[in-house]
């Protein structure tokens, strides 16, 4: 209880500080939201809209419940991009198709940078090469799905008996009717919105914390601005790669922020969720640190 008390107090300090420091500077401020939201609508709603509104799509699709929810959640992430797999997670949770002591580890394992940001954004864009943003990406794949597999394995073992009934359940969701293509295609449109626009907000108000939050600290808080120091930094290739990957495994506390929104109906638990991506970025550092010296990089 205690601890619940102080929690609440040191949100309530911070969010007076930041109400200070919008009227103090509010130039910066007005600054930061529009670098936010530009960022939006030129990389981020281009590159993840379609993809977020197949998805939806698809989970509507009660056939589609055939598929292995744990892969189907992993395709989802490794296509789309975050928030995209802890959203598929969560909406898989409730359609009783993942079992709650998987949910927080498919949510943060399952979660992913999307491949166009990867390869184009960081790859061509920041680092200067494509074979880096590919080489990135199929790193961040296997870190992955490695590790969802070995975090959920071992469960679903344990766990066996309650996945026949699971299986009869997605089974009685595919026979029953389903709605028409309009209202299917409609609500799909309607979710992957309100999840961009959920994005955009949380984008833009990173994006004033930012204004005061410089160096390596506010890229740990945003990824793309993490990414762009790193790669602008005097580090030795070998080196920015390694920090690269961690900072797009790990994904940024904007980024996680996301992911615990678009989840928000399913019991993820934040703090393991936390500390999952945590061990996500650090395994895939060691990875590609591994591969540059096998490299000679």
């Amino acid at each position: 209880m205690m601890f619940r008390v102080k929690k609440r107090i040191m949100l309530v300090t911070g969010v007076i500080l930041f109400l200070v420091f919008l009227m103090l500077q509010p130039a910066k401020a007005m600054q930061g939201v529009r670098q936010g939201l530009l960022l939006w609508y030129q990389v981020v709603l281009p590159s993840q809209f379609p993809f977020v509104t197949c998805i939806h799509l698809l989970l509507q699709l009660q056939n589609f419940s055939h598929l292995p929810p744990r892969l189907f959640t992993f395709i989802s992430g490794m296509i789309s991009g975050y928030p995209v797999g802890s959203m598929t997670a969560a909406q898989l949770f409730e359609k009783k198709q993942i079992p709650q002591n998987q949910l927080t580890a498919l949510a943060a394992f399952c979660n992913m940078a999307g491949p166009l940001f990867v390869i184009g954004t960081l790859g061509v864009g920041l680092l200067q090469n494509v074979t880096y943003g590919y080489m990135l990406l199929f790193i961040q794949w296997s870190v992955s799905a490695s590790l969802s597999w070995l975090f959920t394995h071992r469960r679903t073992k344990l766990q066996g008996k309650r996945y026949p009934a699971e299986r009869e359940n997605r089974t009685m969701q595919a026979a029953l009717p389903q709605p028409g293509i309009g209202r299917l295609l409609g609500d799909a449109v309607g979710s992957a919105a309100e999840l961009m626009l959920k994005i955009a907000g949380f984008i833009a108000l990173f994006s004033v914390i930012l204004q005061w939050v410089p160096g390596y600290l506010g890229g740990l808080l945003e990824m793309t601005n993490g990414l762009q120091l790193m790669a602008a930094s005097r580090l030795s290739i070998k080196w920015k790669l390694t920090g690269c990957s961690f900072i797009l495994n790990f994904s940024g506390i904007c980024v996680i922020l996301q992911s615990l929104s678009a989840a928000e109906k399913a019991p993820v638990a934040a703090g393991r969720y936390m500390g999952l991506k945590i061990l996500q970025g650090s395994v895939a550092a060691a990875v590609t640190l591994a591969i540059c010296q096998i490299l000679g990089m």
